[in-house]
């Protein structure tokens, strides 16, 4: 009978042997448990021609090669391959690793390169956008010899925000982009309540599309806070700031440094609405900090920081 046929006895005949029951079936099962089944056979005419025929299994066995008395599986093949070679399968297998670890990384490296390649790409041709529509729509508008009428830069302005909209109907965040520019020009010119009414529908826009921590979207906050701070809604402005200021504070880790400073300046906006509803203590205690992280970012002298 097969070892497995003598599982009664497998624990006195290893205890006879002086070995563990489990690592002495592990060394009788498989070749030579094949080799003595064949020797055994009921059917004469499978057992082995001779005994040279039952040596050679023998030695077979013992230099890990296939037995005939085996099943010829593929597998079993393949086990006995690796168990002859095993330092040269171990060092293919260890080349062919390295070999595909360096495959996924190339290729890691090839999408992050296609990635930002397709991200510098997008900007340039928001950067294009946006500067023709300023060309056409608005700086063109401003000619004081167009269609023989005086057109004044507020009324350019006010245009722009009117076309916006339509001229980049399916590009909603550029739309809110070139919003942007014209609320900051409204703001340079003291026009805080057309300012607000620009750059209004921004924050909600890129918030929604790039994240509330996104630099777009806090610098359309911030521009919006100064427009109502200006025209009296101190109130609304904080609100603002105070929601810019925690999401830019939790994304802080994960921004680029382009935008690191952005929970600084939120901060130093929020400590000057502060300031005027007359809360100073807690102004102060906001534009201190605000100012002392620009200094340690802006060298002595930068406009930030002044």
């Amino acid at each position: 009978a097969r070892l497995d046929g003598l599982a009664a006895r497998r624990a006195e005949i290893a205890a006879a042997r002086a070995v563990d029951p489990k690592r002495h079936r592990a060394a009788l099962v498989g070749d030579l448990d094949w080799i003595v089944m064949r020797a055994i056979d009921k059917d004469v005419t499978r057992r082995y021609g001779s005994v040279e025929a039952l040596a050679a299994d023998i030695r077979r066995h013992r230099a890990h090669q296939p037995v005939s008395a085996a099943a010829p599986s593929v597998w079993y093949q393949t086990r006995k391959f690796v168990r002859r070679h095993r330092v040269g399968v171990t060092a293919s297998v260890v080349v062919l690793l390295a070999l595909t670890a360096g495959l996924v990384a190339t290729l890691v490296s090839l999408a992050r390169t296609r990635e930002a390649e397709s991200v510098s790409r997008s900007a340039r041709e928001e950067t294009a956008a946006i500067n023709a529509f300023l060309i056409d729509d608005l700086f063109g508008a401003a000619s004081p010899e167009r269609d023989g009428v005086k057109v004044t830069v507020v009324d350019a302005l006010s245009n722009a925000v009117a076309n916006v909209d339509t001229r980049f109907k399916d590009q909603p965040v550029l739309a809110a982009k070139v919003r942007m520019v014209v609320a900051r020009l409204y703001c340079g010119l003291g026009l805080f309540a057309e300012a607000r009414q620009a750059i209004d529908p921004c924050p909600s826009i890129f918030g929604e599309a790039l994240g509330p921590a996104d630099v777009a979207t806090l610098e359309a906050q911030n521009i919006l806070a100064e427009a109502l701070s200006f025209l009296g809604d101190l109130a609304g402005a904080e609100k603002i700031l105070r929601s810019a200021f925690a999401a830019a504070s939790a994304s802080t880790a994960d921004i680029g440094t382009h935008i690191g400073t952005w929970p600084h300046t939120i901060e130093a906006s929020l400590g000057e609405v502060l300031q005027k509803l007359g809360r100073h203590a807690e102004a102060q205690q906001h534009l201190r900090h605000a100012i002392e992280a620009l200094d340690r970012t802006y060298p002595v002298g930068n406009v930030l920081t002044l």
